[in-house]
């Protein structure tokens, strides 16, 4: 009975020793996903969005099961969701004279409810298994823009808020006209799995050869800019 006993409170130290830590990954996720908004206009910190996602894929690197990589996930979209759609509250409430409590309520479950995609990029990043490396810059980045493209498609579409739309403005918008948005979310999130990957590795060289990656990227897409791809044609106009 006494071993029983001891072997019973060890269990239920380690239970709540792993709630908490699991609870701390979900706070950290969610931070994360609602400090990516600062990469979108009006703020234009693109660089944000990046370093956020490379959190997210950082924690769901760290041997996570599907169901807890999901939940991370979850709250990740939670994060980005309630801060990047509050104009959908003042739709509502403004112009549409919703009450006050029943708007927030509104906006809340919508952003739940397409938080479920992240948690699925998540779990199904956790189901594919890759070697470390290409498990964090090549099948993460991946299944995020997976799930961007469903939720551009799914209902009709939601794409607010996809990555690639954050860098409108930097050195990845030269792949823009070639890859088109989701062209540049994925070499964002790719860029993404390269930081997470060099502060993980402890190895010299792997994370030299991820930062070499992470420039080619980032100068190719400056480069890209520089190219010309239309062209005017006929005499110019004035509309009203």
């Amino acid at each position: 009975m006494r071993v029983a006993s001891v072997m019973l409170r060890g269990f239920k130290q380690q239970s709540k020793t792993r709630m908490k830590v699991l609870n701390k990954k979900y706070g950290i996720a969610f931070l994360a996903g609602a400090a990516c908004v600062l990469g979108f206009a009006p703020f234009g910190a693109y660089p944000i969005p990046v370093l956020a996602l490379a959190v997210l894929f950082a924690l769901w690197h760290n041997k996570e099961s599907p169901a807890s990589a999901a939940k991370i996930g979850f709250a990740f979209g939670l994060g980005l969701f309630i801060t990047g759609i509050s104009w959908i509250y003042v739709a509502l409430h403004d112009y549409g004279e919703m009450p006050t409590l029943l708007a927030a309520l509104v906006t809340l479950l919508f952003a739940a409810f397409i938080a479920l995609l992240p948690a699925l990029a998540g779990y199904l990043q956790a189901i594919f298994k890759a070697s470390n490396g290409l498990q964090v810059w090549l099948v993460m980045p991946a299944v995020w823009v997976l799930t961007e493209w469903l939720r551009g498609l799914l209902f009709t579409g939601f794409p607010w808020l996809t990555l690639g739309y954050a860098h409108s403005d930097s050195p990845l918008a030269g792949f823009a006209p070639v890859l088109g948005v989701y062209g540049v979310s994925l070499i964002a999130a790719v860029s993404a799995g390269l930081l997470a990957r060099v502060f993980e590795v402890r190895r010299r060289k792997s994370s030299q050869i991820a930062l070499a990656v992470l420039v080619v990227l980032w100068l190719g897409g400056a480069l890209l800019r520089n190219i010309a791809w239309t062209q005017p044609q006929g005499e110019s106009f004035s509309v009203a």
